[in-house]
C-alpha cells in the first residue's frame, strides 16, 4: 500500500469517526410527548447546574412539560409587560425606576440578563394564575399572625449602621478588594462612618437593609467615583408592626402554598406524560 493511500484511509477514518461522534452527541436520548431531548442537551444542563446526569434529565423533562403548559394556555411575555413589571418592583422596594435599574446593574452583568430572568418569572406567574385559580385558599389573618410571632427576626429594621466606605475611581480595584479585603490599593480611600437610617436616601436604605453584617455591598457610582460599603454592625433594631408586615407575610405564605401546589401539579404532569427513554 502506497503512502498516499495510507494517508487517504487515515483521513477517511478520521472523518467518519468525527461524523459518528457528532451524530451521537446530537442523538435523541429521551422523548417527552414526542419532543426530543438530546445527549448534548443533557451534557449542557449537567455543566450549567453542576449536577448529575439524573438531575439534569429531571430538569429537562420538567422544562419540556413547562413549555407545553405555556403553549397550552397561550402565555407569552413581551417588552411592555417586562417594563411594567420593572416599574412595579421599583415601587415595591420604595425607589424610583432609575434607581432600581442602577441597583440591578450592580447585581447582574447587564439589565438585559435581569429582564430575561423577569420574563421567566412573569411567564411562571401567568401560568400559576391559570392553574392555581380556585385551588389554593388565601392566607388568613390568623395564619399571618402565627407566622409573624414565630419569625419576629424577619421583621426588624436597624436604625443605625456602622460601615466602612471605600471610594475609588477604579471599579476594578474595588472588585478586587471585595474578593480579598487584605489587599491595599493607593486608588482606594477607606473611611469608617456611622449612618442613621432616617437620614438616608431610598437607594442607600434599600442596599443597607439587604446587606448582612461582615459583608460588602455591591459597587455603585457616587460623585463621579465608585463607592462600596462594608457592613460592620447594625444597631437600634426596631420591630415592624404586624400591620406593616402583613403584605410581606401574605406574600411569603402564598408563595409557600404555591410551591407545594406546583410540586404536586408537576408530579401529575409527569404521570400523564408520554416519556420514552431511548438511550
Amino acid at each position: 500500500m502506497t503512502k498516499t493511500k495510507k494517508v487517504l484511509i487515515f483521513l477517511l477514518f478520521t472523518f467518519f469517526t468525527t461524523y459518528l461522534q457528532a451524530g451521537l452527541i446530537d442523538a435523541i436520548a429521551i422523548k417527552v410527548n414526542n419532543q426530543g431531548i438530546t445527549l448534548y442537551d443533557i451534557d449542557v444542563m449537567m455543566q450549567k447546574q453542576h449536577s448529575t446526569k439524573k438531575q439534569a434529565i429531571n430538569t429537562l423533562i420538567d422544562k419540556r412539560l413547562y413549555e407545553e403548559e405555556l403553549k397550552k394556555y397561550n402565555i407569552h411575555t413581551g417588552d411592555f409587560e417586562i417594563n411594567n413589571y420593572l416599574s412595579a418592583l421599583a415601587k415595591r422596594n420604595g425607589v424610583d425606576l432609575a434607581t432600581f435599574k442602577s441597583i440591578v446593574r450592580q447585581r447582574y452583568k447587564s439589565l438585559s440578563l435581569f429582564k430575561a430572568k423577569l420574563k421567566l418569572e412573569i411567564n411562571k406567574k401567568a401560568l400559576m394564575s391559570k392553574i392555581i385559580k380556585g385551588n389554593i385558599s388565601p392566607a388568613s389573618t390568623a395564619d399571618m399572625k402565627i407566622y409573624y410571632q414565630n419569625n419576629l427576626n424577619q421583621f426588624r429594621l436597624a436604625s443605625k449602621y456602622k460601615v466602612i466606605q471605600y471610594f475609588s475611581r477604579s471599579k476594578a480595584d474595588l472588585e478586587a478588594l471585595r474578593k480579598n479585603p487584605l489587599l491595599q490599593y493607593k486608588s482606594v480611600t477607606a473611611k469608617p462612618i456611622s449612618l442613621i437610617r432616617k437620614n438616608l436616601n431610598s437607594q442607600i436604605k434599600y442596599i443597607l437593609a439587604n446587606t448582612k453584617v461582615d459583608n460588602f455591598t455591591n459597587i455603585f457610582p457616587a460623585n463621579k467615583q465608585f463607592l462600596m460599603l462594608f457592613m460592620k454592625s447594625k444597631t437600634g433594631l426596631k420591630k415592624i408592626s404586624f400591620k406593616e408586615a402583613k403584605p410581606k407575610i401574605f406574600t411569603i405564605l402564598m408563595k409557600q402554598r404555591e410551591q407545594k401546589f406546583l410540586r404536586d401539579y408537576s408530579q401529575k404532569l409527569r404521570l400523564k406524560a408520554d416519556i420514552e427513554y431511548i438511550r
